[in-house]
């Protein structure tokens, strides 16, 4: 009896929910930036030997002879004796010499320095839109018909 009478309370309370539950979900989507290194080119540091004409201006000198004669009286002593004699005399003259040295002036190489900047990232996303439709009974207060109402969520 107890069964009973606890069956009836039931059917007699107004239910809430309908009979079968069905639930709609509503999605968006989200964007997310992110980063990833890429690589975006190579830089290659090529040392070559260029050649170019240099001029430089030395001032050289050299001996040249000359004879030098002067007359001699006769009141002067004569010098040595009648014979076959020779005289030699070095010459010398200046002449450029070149030579040429390596030396370092600078000291090159490729590095990587981390830039930033801001950038702004343009893109669409979507997202669901729900509508609930509601029929609703004429309305008598008023006297106009409203069909159906509208709530978004």
């Amino acid at each position: 009896m107890t069964a009973t009478m606890h069956e009836r309370q039931a059917k007699k309370q107004p239910s809430t929910r309908p009979a079968k539950e069905q639930w709609v979900d509503r999605r968006e989507e989200r964007l997310s930036v992110g980063k990833e290194m890429i690589e975006t080119g190579h830089v290659k540091l090529h040392r070559y030997v260029d050649t170019e004409p240099v001029e430089q201006t030395v001032r050289l000198s050299h001996e040249e002879f000359d004879v030098e004669s002067v007359p001699v009286t006769a009141k002067e002593p004569v010098r040595g004796t009648i014979g076959e004699l020779e005289q030699e005399i070095t010459l010398h003259a200046e002449r450029p010499v070149t030579s040429k040295e390596t030396v370092p002036v600078a000291r090159v190489r490729l590095i990587t320095k981390n830039v930033q900047e801001d950038m702004t990232i343009r893109d669409e996303i979507r997202r669901e839109r729900i509508e609930i439709e509601q029929d609703q009974p004429p309305a008598a207060s008023n006297g106009s018909l409203k069909s159906k109402t509208r709530q978004k969520k």
